[in-house]
């Protein structure tokens, strides 16, 4: 009776193990990052004009997993960006907060997601509609990268 017991709990702790390491749906990730931008991009309103942007781009994302796909989720707020017109001189600053989206595969994948921000000008001369067009790397340990793969701009 005495080894039945024994093999008994012996097949249950086995039975737990093994459950316990079999993979399960992570949890979902938020991710608060701040991605620095330094580019020039053409001014579409003003021929020969371009537009150099600095700051940061302010990403919340929330990535989620299950054993269909990954979702990403969150918004980027330009607040941080500031342009300046070339050769014009002319300052620009930038507003507004896009909603992101998007699906794909579980980790690892790669996400390729838009923002939409304005970016406004000094004085009476025409605001701008920025695009921001984000690539979200998730490695199979969770980890992540955030970078800017293009800005552009259009006439408002």
């Amino acid at each position: 009776m005495i080894k039945r017991s024994w093999k008994a709990l012996a097949g249950c702790v086995l039975f737990a193990a093994l459950c316990s390491a079999m993979p399960t749906p992570a949890q979902a990730q938020s991710i608060n990052e701040k991605v620095a931008v330094d580019t020039t991009v053409p001014n579409p309103c003003k021929a020969g004009e371009a537009v150099r942007l600095t700051g940061n781009l302010h990403v919340v994302l929330r990535v989620k997993n299950t054993k269909d796909g990954s979702t990403v989720t969150g918004h980027v707020n330009a607040a941080g960006l500031k342009g300046e017109g070339a050769p014009s001189g002319l300052k620009y600053t930038a507003s507004g907060t896009g909603k992101i989206e998007g699906s794909g595969s579980t980790p690892p994948a790669t996400f390729t997601v838009t923002g939409k921000f304005r970016l406004n000008s000094q004085g009476s001369a025409d605001n701008l509609k920025g695009t921001a067009t984000l690539k979200i790397n998730v490695k199979a340990d969770g980890t992540y990268t955030v970078t800017t793969e293009a800005l552009t701009l259009d006439c408002k």
